[in-house]
């Protein structure tokens, strides 16, 4: 089973800090998926891309219905972070 999605934290230049259920820590660049317009909300507002969210599953981050971001192409896409992870609340 994947693991889930603990924590996220938003980063500047639109990237996320993402840790999962195992420990597992990543940096996810979400330019690339800025690019599609159910994201281009976040382009129009910067401020609203603060305001993400996790899923009750722990298997999406989201910020509306139609723009969200799946555990696994964060976990496959994202840069892995080593270290301990953050001791922030989602």
């Amino acid at each position: 089973m994947m693991p889930r999605i603990q924590r996220v934290y938003t980063l500047p230049g639109f990237q996320l800090d993402v840790v999962f259920s195992d420990g597992y820590r990543v940096i996810y660049d979400t330019k690339e998926d800025l690019l599609d317009d159910d994201f281009d909300f976040l382009f129009i507002a910067p401020g609203l891309f603060s305001q993400v969210r996790i899923d009750e599953s722990g298997r999406f981050v989201y910020w509306n219905e139609t723009a969200d971001i799946s555990a696994d192409t964060i976990r496959m896409k994202g840069q892995r972070v080593s270290g301990c992870s953050l001791n922030k609340t989602a």
